[in-house]
């Protein structure tokens, strides 16, 4: 019995659908596991705990078909040797782990710390997706766009998803770039070792290499001694040749305060920079006024720049 035929056959139960010889599957496992005391001597705390559960849900004599939703799905984590081994797939299927949608908002790098203590920085505009715990064989994230990840070591692999590539790691740090319109998704290892996997092949690089999948030619490229960038991950604001009115607006949106200036002249020169996180807004004021010898008033309603 596979995964598959467990869900179909719970999910008939539950909405009394299910066949004759389906509910004499289940009811015959639950009477097994009401009767069993014992239990193999490989078998986890976790299902233990679920077994315990199960006999408490069922009174004696009672028509086992009349037992709450709740027994009846937690029933699937003792269906068999089978199941037993879908034991986490399962249980996401049941009770899905609430997953946390991260975004990095235009021109703004946002570091996060994942429930493993793993730490993920995600360039302007990316995004990830992560449970609010891990649990289960795997420590699973998606991503799209730009990501630096260092993470922890841990017995259960790292394993991040993006639009066009799979990556698996145990404890490393690397950057993954991929997106839903990359056309050359690349992974670059900064410490140790990625196994990184798409349609056609898995391939493992090492600390500086970095792999380039061309998805028009279906083929992928490794360049080795490779200088990793990760300076962009110390940033808070990075802006590649945008207009003095959009690093203006994001300024006025970041710091809360109103930013004015009606000089057209000045407002579409563009800029190309980044800011340090601990660069305060001051500080960034007197780059731009340097830089373009602007003349900066603050006052009570905010800053005017001439």
């Amino acid at each position: 019995m596979n995964i598959s035929q467990v869900k179909r056959i719970l999910r008939n139960y539950l909405s009394d659908r299910a066949s004759d010889k389906e509910k004499m599957l289940i009811e015959e496992y639950l009477q097994q596991a009401w009767e069993n005391k014992e239990l193999p001597a490989d078998a986890d705390i976790h299902r233990l705990v679920v077994l315990d559960n199960i006999r408490k849900a069922i009174r004696p004599k009672v028509y086992l078909r009349w037992i709450s939703a709740a027994a009846a799905s937690i029933l699937i984590l003792v269906l068999a040797g089978t199941s037993y081994n879908y034991r986490d797939e399962i249980t996401e299927w049941i009770h899905p782990m609430p997953k946390i949608l991260v975004v990095a908002e235009k021109f703004r790098i946002k570091k996060i710390l994942l429930p493993d203590s793993s730490i993920a920085i995600l360039n302007a505009g990316a995004t990830i997706e992560y449970p609010e715990n891990f649990r289960g064989k795997f420590r699973a994230v998606r991503i799209n766009g730009e990501a630096y990840f260092d993470v922890v070591p841990d017995k259960h692999p790292f394993v991040i998803e993006s639009p066009n590539l799979q990556i698996k790691v145990l404890g490393t740090s690397f950057v993954v770039t991929d997106s839903n319109t990359t056309l050359l998704p690349k992974v670059s290892v900064k410490t140790g070792k990625v196994a990184v996997a798409a349609a056609n092949f898995t391939q493992q690089i090492s600390a500086d290499e970095e792999l380039i999948f061309d998805l028009f030619k279906n083929q992928i490229n490794i360049v080795h001694h490779q200088d990793i960038n990760t300076d962009w991950t110390t940033k808070s604001l990075v802006f590649n040749d945008n207009s003095l009115k959009e690093v203006f607006a994001i300024l006025t949106d970041l710091y809360k305060i109103q930013i004015r200036c009606k000089d057209v002249d000045i407002t579409n020169q563009k800029f190309t920079g980044a800011f340090e996180a601990n660069d305060d807004l001051d500080d960034i004021l007197r780059i731009l006024e340097v830089s373009y010898r602007l003349h900066i008033l603050k006052n009570h309603d905010g800053i005017i720049i001439k």
